[in-house]
């Protein structure tokens, strides 16, 4: 998913809009009569667990919820896009599970009407409390197999992103869609909202009135018209999380062609708003490009069986409903992160949404992979704004703390960014034959394909094909807040390139991070690159270059998330003063090379300020000592006036 933001501005600003259309509706059609214009198809029920089974992968479920495993949902909905209501019948089937002690449990706000419930050809008594819906189902053993039918009705509540939203196009005809992340799935029909169970087969069918289309998931099986309205029929026969299904519906223009892959032709449907068609039909070489070149760079596009398709909307931004993106533009930058999502999110889904990077940050990145391929020269430019951006403040980090708040878990700086812009510095890293080998054996791994997978799995993957212990890296970049802050001194003397490096951090109480750096030096028409081992406080390093440096820049690419200045220093600068021992803990000597007077002399911190201090010269004007009755831990600059009125400056840490 992805929200309108513009990575390209620091200051950017979530942008998103609901027009929702209040009516009074006066509740004369009861369910049973939406059953009666949809049969429920016992025979397609079956049919699709059937078709599921050869299809599906391995599941990995979690302890705490395994009272029921969804197995099928039969979804019948009536809706108009016109009045904010839905009628519906769900039949869900379900394994019982180890844990199962006789009450079986769905999601379901309280604000829908819950008007029966079928278990075996007969209605059941329930419960529907607190968002919830109990029934007690007693007699049954782990891995026996059961099924309800929930019929239903009302007025959904709007939450999260909106859930289910009726709204108007530009030209004021009408259109309604949902959007269930992250937890808005219950708001309009009754389910198991869960990360950790995923529905192995769905079928969708949605009666709307003459005029209108509906986009969903899975394949366009039929459409037909009874008694003036629209029933149309889809079915998705790959595993799905419940936030991902969904239904659009408006009076959509369609039109859709076929794209090879590496593993046949797929079939890409579109639906665009009449006024938008134009448009949306001229940029869809770029969803062209982008599905062949992701499907040849991560694994073969995981639905191939099936489709990738898009649907318009009134939201601002996108959702990765899995097979039929939901869009307010077809362009570029939104198109790829959408695209992505259906290996990163879709195909695997992260566990939890403290974990919410492994979608997110990987869709973001990828739509980086797109400029960097398509876009000759914006790549840098893409990475620098998302730099600036993620240094906009200070701190923050990308692992999920309060998953409570909508907000919260879709942070654009840092579950988008600065999640994008740690996989950027893992792929410098390793170099990218091996960072891509790491994510395709990500995609690959049989237990979280099609199923669940947490930041734990990642890194387990990219350890196991890079051969490295990645916990520091990870910690650092995914656990801590904020970002390292460098000052570099350099000057050159006899060929020799001296480098003073001192690290500091974004925000306080912060240890210093450990990373290879990039320092690329120029002059007279000639350029190298040099890494650094950045792992301390303060660093020194020299090495021997064979000409003259102009300048040095740190890395130019805009590949780590490190805020940087550099600075050239004489040769008399760099040798005239020194206080030691450095770092230390508040008992410091200086030396200087060229004689010393008491006048001017400043003690300054890290950031700026005067620091109150005393300092003893000898008589001859070239040692002393420093008096400090009180130091903080940190950075600090000395300076001292020479006898010729020049100044000489030191700095040193304090520990």
């Amino acid at each position: 998913m992805l929200k309108s933001v513009n990575f390209l501005s620091v200051g950017s600003s979530v942008h998103k809009y609901y027009r929702i259309l209040c009516v009074t509706i006066t509740l004369t059609i009861i369910c049973e009569l939406l059953s009666a214009q949809v049969p429920f198809n016992f025979e397609l029920e079956k049919q699709a667990i059937k078709e599921k089974s050869k299809f599906n992968g391995s599941s990995r479920s979690n302890e705490n919820e395994n009272n029921i495993d969804i197995t099928y949902y039969n979804c019948r909905w009536k809706v108009n896009p016109e009045v904010r209501f839905i009628e519906g019948v769900v039949g869900i089937h379900y394994k019982y599970g180890e844990l199962y002690n006789g009450t079986v449990q769905f999601d379901c706000n309280t604000s829908l009407i819950i008007d029966s419930i079928i278990h075996n050809g007969a209605q059941i008594l329930f419960s529907h409390l607190d968002n919830q819906i109990k029934l007690t189902i007693e007699g049954n053993t782990s891995e026996a197999v059961d099924s309800v039918v929930i019929f239903y009705h009302g007025i959904p509540e709007s939450s999260g992103f909106g859930s289910f939203e009726i709204d108007t196009t530009s030209l004021g005809n009408p259109c309604m869609w949902t959007l269930s992340q992250p937890f808005g799935a219950k708001d309009w029909w009754p389910c198991k909202q869960s990360l950790l169970d995923k529905a192995d087969s769905i079928d969708i069918t949605v009666n709307v009135p003459v005029g209108n289309y509906v986009a969903s998931n899975g394949l366009l099986v039929s459409e037909d018209t009874v008694n003036n309205m629209l029933v149309v029929h889809w079915k998705h026969r790959y595993p799905i999380a419940t936030y991902l299904i969904a239904i659009a519906v408006s009076n959509y223009e369609r039109y859709s062609e076929l794209v090879p892959l590496s593993t046949g032709d797929l079939l890409i449907e579109n639906y665009a708003f009449p006024e938008d068609r134009g448009e949306w039909e001229w940029l869809s070489f770029n969803t062209n490009q982008a599905i062949q070149y992701f499907d040849s760079l991560f694994v073969p596009y995981p639905f191939m069986r099936e489709k990738y398709g898009h649907a318009q909307f009134g939201w601002g931004g996108g959702m990765e409903h899995q097979t039929m993106s939901f869009m307010a533009d077809i362009g570029s930058w939104l198109m790829s992160h959408e695209l992505a999502h259906q290996w990163f999110g879709d195909f695997v889904t992260c566990g939890s949404w403290k974990d919410i990077w492994l979608n997110e940050s990987f869709a973001t990145f990828s739509t980086g992979l797109f400029y960097e391929r398509f876009s000759d020269g914006f790549f840098p430019i893409w990475k620098s704004s998302q730099r600036d951006y993620i240094m906009s403040m200070p701190g923050g980090k990308v692992i999920v703390t309060d998953t409570t708040q909508v907000d919260s878990i879709f942070n654009p700086r840092l579950t988008y960014s600065k999640g994008a812009a740690v996989l950027q510095m893992l792929r410098k890293t390793l170099g990218d034959e091996l960072f891509f080998e790491g994510l395709r054996s990500y995609l690959k791994d049989t237990t979280l394909a099609t199923c669940f997978a947490y930041t734990s799995d990642f890194v387990r993957h990219m350890e196991l094909v890079s051969n490295k212990d990645l916990t520091l890296f990870f910690n650092q970049w995914l656990e801590t807040e904020g970002y390292p802050v460098l000052n570099i001194e350099w000057y050159q003397i006899d060929g020799k390139l001296k480098l003073n490096v001192v690290q500091n951090h974004s925000i306080t109480d912060v240890e210093p991070f450990t990373f290879e750096y990039p320092i690329f030096l120029y002059g007279n028409g000639m350029e190298q690159v040099r890494w650094v081992t950045i792992n301390s406080s303060s660093a020194a390093f020299e090495f021997d270059i064979p000409f003259s440096i102009d300048s040095i820049k740190a890395d130019v690419d805009f590949d780590f998330l490190v805020k940087t200045t550099i600075n050239q220093i004489s040769t008399n600068e760099a040798t005239s003063l020194l206080v030691y021992p450095n770092p230390g803990n508040g008992n410091f000597t200086f030396k200087s090379t060229r004689k010393l007077v008491l006048e001017g002399a400043i003690l300054v911190n890290a950031i700026g300020q005067e620091v109150q201090f005393d300092f003893q010269l000898s008589s001859e004007g070239f040692t002393g000592k420093l008096v400090l009755e009180s130091l903080i831990n940190g950075l600090y600059f000395l300076k001292v006036k020479r006898e010729d009125g020049s100044f000489a400056v030191a700095h040193f840490i304090a520990n």
